[in-house]
């Protein structure tokens, strides 16, 4: 790593995971660093080694720093960065400035649905193919933490927040899955979202690999081809082309366009979205030299992420479906699609300023659905007011109609089509409240 990329003085911004692992990371490479929060119990808590100085304090002393360092929950608009940007100092993410002192192949996945799952998923794979692979960034683990260790890959979930200032971050591979509308409430608009997501395959150096979805739009294969990298698509339409891994969804394979269908035998995936994942998953291993053996074993031993359609209890003939991570409106259509039978559906919480109406095609697919939360006028707008929709406060009061909608066969599904944050801590607090309430009803027997 050379010298010239490790800033000599930084500022952190923002305390979360993320934060406190970059500002250990700098300190230990010889940054002096200070870390600065907009929450005071936060900054008072810190126990790194940096300076801890309040934003007010931060701000006058811009000056003394050559490099700012953001936090994903930080926004760019945030005054601190703007003032930092027009005083000419290099401002950066941690994702970004953490990639610099990656010395393994570094995979970065990303998108609107699918990151985390696709991310572990491929972490599975590789293992099963004998090498070591670290999953990281936005999945819970911060880059920063794992930026040093001895790995044959590192595995990176990258959010659009990690994006806002991407630095010089170039990827040896990068996996766009899909874009939705998300996060509408952090980004000014739909184009600006796209762009941040975009700008992965834009760094310096080009990537290695690039892999994108057979049903991207021209915007996203232009910029993949322009960025130099070897091209790879995957999805579950057309006929796989040159270069290219396909979900059968009937017969449950992967079919790579160069090889042998790859059958996968095990329980998991049982939605089409995560074939989707698979798909996506199984095109960088195979190019990363994975053997297709491999790959059937890491999808067989792949063990689904909690809060990702994930059957919570069965009862009164009822069965109960956590899909609080659907906190978009493509993610809950996604989970309404995986079951064949009647559903009724638990949606609402804070929809993040998100386009809702692609949730009206929703209604003919579903029994019924109960609008919880903040946006449960705007998600009853969409939704309808028929006898087949109501309105709820909590999701107690969900939970509650919706089982009173549902009978014998029926699915009761949480997929929320919005954040948590207006009720919950996060989507798994969300969650496992979800969880709790139907087992008591399932335990009471009724």
């Amino acid at each position: 790593m050379s010298r010239a990329l490790v800033p000599g003085s930084a500022l952190v911004v923002g305390l979360g995971r993320s934060g406190v692992a970059v500002a250990a990371m700098l300190s230990e490479r010889g940054t002096n660093v200070a870390v600065t929060d907009d929450d005071g119990v936060r900054l008072d808590a810190y126990t790194g080694a940096a300076a801890a100085l309040d934003r007010d304090t931060a701000t006058a002393r811009l000056g003394d720093f050559d490099t700012v360092v953001v936090s994903p929950g930080v926004a760019c608009t945030d005054p601190l960065l703007v003032a930092a940007a027009g005083a000419g100092l290099q401002v950066i993410s941690e994702f970004a400035l953490a990639a610099r002192f990656v010395e393994v192949p570094l995979i970065a996945i990303t998108g609107t649905n699918g990151k985390s799952t696709t991310v572990s998923l491929l972490a599975r794979m590789l293992e099963e193919a004998g090498r070591t692979a670290l999953a990281a960034g936005n999945i819970g683990r911060p880059l920063s933490s794992v930026a040093g260790l001895e790995a044959d890959h590192i595995v990176a979930e990258v959010s659009s927040f990690q994006l806002e200032w991407p630095g010089d971050l170039s990827p040896d591979v990068v996996c766009l899955l899909n874009i939705g509308s998300d996060h509408l409430d952090r980004h000014r608009d739909l184009a600006t979202y796209r762009r941040t997501k975009l700008d992965l395959f834009r760094g310096p150096r080009p990537p290695r690999l690039a892999v994108i979805a057979e049903t991207a739009d021209d915007d996203i294969v232009s910029v993949a081809e322009a960025s130099g990298a070897e091209l790879w698509r995957f999805g579950r339409t057309g006929a796989a082309g040159a270069s290219a891994v396909l979900a059968d969804i009937d017969k449950r394979r992967l079919c790579p366009s160069r090889g042998a269908p790859i059958e996968l035998s095990g329980p998991w995936p049982r939605a089409a979205h995560d074939l989707d994942n698979a798909a996506a998953a199984a095109a960088i291993a195979l190019v990363l030299g994975v053997s297709q053996q491999a790959v059937a074993r890491g999808c067989e031993r792949f063990e689904p992420l909690e809060h990702r359609l994930a059957l919570v209890a069965r009862a009164g003939g009822l069965s109960f479906w956590d899909d609080s991570k659907a906190t978009n409106p493509d993610a809950a259509l996604a989970s309404v699609e995986a079951f064949e039978g009647p559903v009724v559906l638990l949606v609402g919480g804070d929809d993040k300023g998100a386009d809702l109406s692609p949730l009206a095609t929703v209604a003919a697919r579903i029994k019924g659905a109960v609008a919880f939360g903040a946006a449960r006028e705007r998600l009853g707008a969409v939704l309808g007011g028929g006898s087949n929709f109501c309105r709820a406060e909590t999701l107690e009061d969900a939970f509650e109609r919706a089982v009173e909608m549902a009978e014998a066969g029926d699915a009761v599904l949480l997929a929320p089509a919005c954040s948590s944050l207006d009720q919950f801590v996060d989507y798994a607090e969300r969650g496992r409240r979800f969880a709790e309430l139907a087992a008591k009803w399932a335990e009471s027997g009724v």
